[in-house]
């Protein structure tokens, strides 16, 4: 193979993989890495209830996402078209619900130190998923460094299929929310029902 078909061959790999792997395959090791804060000061009180007829086939776990916010961090996503992209960091929080399927947890929304990299938490979002699998997450707090709003309050409810398949009913603060400040505590009330219980 001569050298410009070398040169066209890598150039055409670059096109199709991307010239790099995903934010999934990135590792977040040495500076990068973030580090756990062991006294964390700021969180988020989730509390509610979960239908009982999902409790022997179902989980209700919180998932918080932390992003990097310095531009030294940022990784290559596509070197051939440019893309860059912040890190990130999941944090998965299984809830245990009591007899009634009634639950309360308080999420840390400072579990990582800034550092090098500047981590904050980005969002907060919920999974209602089957025992042995993960499925995506439904975002139900962004967070806002410039937000001036201090206090939130919010009740939630969603109506879930026996798919695991959940679809939001109402908010006691409706759309167009503003996104609170990450700092403080704050309080989040989740209710998940039966979809054909609602409906019917």
């Amino acid at each position: 193979m001569d050298k410009f078909r070398k040169v066209l061959l890598v150039l055409v790999c670059c096109v199709v993989a991307g010239c790099d792997s995903s934010g999934q395959h990135v590792k977040n090791v040495g500076k990068y890495a973030p580090i756990l804060n062991a006294k964390p000061k700021c969180f988020m009180s989730v509390s509610g209830s979960v239908d009982s007829s999902f409790h022997k086939v179902a989980y209700l776990s919180f998932v918080t996402n932390y992003y990097t916010n310095n531009a030294a961090c940022r990784y290559t996503v596509n070197a051939f078209e440019g893309v860059d992209s912040s890190r990130s960091k999941k944090f998965i929080y299984k809830i245990k619900s009591d007899k009634r399927g009634r639950y309360h947890r308080d999420i840390p929304l400072d579990a990582v130190v800034p550092g090098f990299c500047d981590w904050r938490i980005k969002n907060i979002g919920f999974s209602l998923h089957r025992k042995a699998t993960f499925d995506n997450t439904t975002p139900i707090v962004f967070f806002d460094v410039k937000s001036g709003r201090k206090k939130f309050n919010e009740k939630n409810m969603q109506a879930c299929d026996k798919g695991m398949r959940c679809i939001y009913i109402s908010s006691l603060l409706g759309k167009g929310r503003l996104s609170p400040y990450p700092t403080h505590k704050y309080h989040y009330k989740l209710n998940i029902y039966r979809q054909d219980k609602v409906n019917g």
